[in-house]
């Protein structure tokens, strides 16, 4: 994608198929992780642009590093300042996933593959099966503007059910607490 944020699309529709264990940051985390690479390569004006990070090895590796950074934050904020912790934490399942062991890496990992799988499409430069080919037999499936048009596509879809899910969880919380 010409920009990382195109990529949000389809992983807001997934965060509203699965709210209760996925991650929409750590997804978020590994597309920044991932196009980090390629502004790398733009930086120094060094192509090709999408290299060891462009693969699905490399989106795995992507995917499990911002997984555990975002641990490893939810871990010192809890030891060091459990007071902030207490204030992100929510009794809404779909806001609770957002710090969950398995929300993070279920995020960070489809994060990661997503993010590869989209780019081969649209990019020659892109070896997704590296290194068992060079070969990029995802290439040309479907053109820029169609998937760019899919992914905002995705993403207003994606918000429309994770706000959903949100007011119904919402919902159900005050009909709790009010008895």
């Amino acid at each position: 994608m010409p920009f990382t944020p195109f990529h949000f699309g389809p992983g807001l529709l997934f965060k509203g198929g699965v709210p209760k264990h996925f991650s929409f940051t750590a997804f978020v985390a590994s597309q920044v992780v991932i196009d980090s690479e390629v502004l790398y390569y733009l930086s120094v004006n060094e192509y090709p642009l999408h290299r060891t990070l462009h693969t699905l090895p490399g989106a795995i590796v992507a995917g499990t590093l911002a997984s555990l950074v975002i641990l490893g934050g939810r871990w010192a904020v809890n030891k060091f300042a459990p007071k902030l912790g207490k204030l992100f934490l929510s009794r809404l399942p779909t806001i609770q996933s957002e710090s969950s062991t398995i929300g993070i890496w279920t995020g960070g990992l489809v994060g990661g593959v997503s993010h590869v799988l989209l780019d081969s499409l649209i990019y020659q430069d892109v070896r997704p099966f590296w290194p068992w080919t060079d070969a990029n037999p995802l290439l040309g499936w479907v053109g820029q503007s169609p998937l760019l048009d899919a992914c905002v596509i995705a993403g207003v879809v994606g918000l429309a059910v994770v706000g959903f899910w949100l007011a119904r969880e919402w919902s159900a919380d005050r009909k709790r607490i009010s008895g």
